[in-house]
């Protein structure tokens, strides 16, 4: 659902926490060429989840990218599902992941490694999943894994993978 400038709606699913703002911010800035963020505003702020779910399905709907940056987070007790019950990040961001891989929308992942998330077997075209890792008390991941590793894969995803041109 391009808008008037050609600009693809993106859902982008992230951590709040302090630690994770400037990785979020980073991810965003090798997306906001062609891609408009979808903003939802929670009716109240603070709510725990803020948002329900089949607010989050109609936001799926509209949008034509979905983009995931799931990072580590100790466990807790998160309502995971048994085949996710060993892994290490949000619930809620997890959760969103699986409904966009439910509806089959085209979608960027990066995903820190110690949060044992690992991606499907068979990865489409307009699917990527991007594992990455930081120090522990480090917002972003070191400068050379993001320049060497990280911004070519979402560089073939969003051109080489026709996500843009087949949308």
């Amino acid at each position: 659902m391009p808008d008037d400038n050609d600009r693809l709606a993106v859902y982008l699913s992230h951590s709040w926490r302090p630690r994770d703002v400037e990785l979020n911010l980073l991810a965003w800035s090798e997306l906001e060429k062609f891609c408009e963020l979808l903003v939802d505003v929670p009716d109240e702020p603070g709510a725990d989840p803020p948002y329900y779910l089949n607010r989050i399905e109609e936001l799926l709907r509209r949008t034509d990218l979905f983009v995931g940056v799931l990072t580590y987070r100790k466990v807790q007790e998160d309502p995971f599902t048994p085949e996710d019950a060993d892994l290490h990040c949000s619930a809620y961001s997890l959760a969103e992941i699986r409904l966009a891989e439910s509806a089959d929308i085209p979608r960027l992942i990066l995903y820190e490694n110690s949060t044992g998330f690992r991606p499907p077997r068979n990865v489409r075209p307009w699917e990527a999943y991007i594992p990455f890792d930081r120090q522990k008390n480090e917002g972003l991941p070191e400068q050379r894994q993001w320049r060497n590793v990280i911004r070519p894969k979402i560089e073939q995803w969003n051109v080489g993978s026709s996500v843009i041109g087949n949308l």
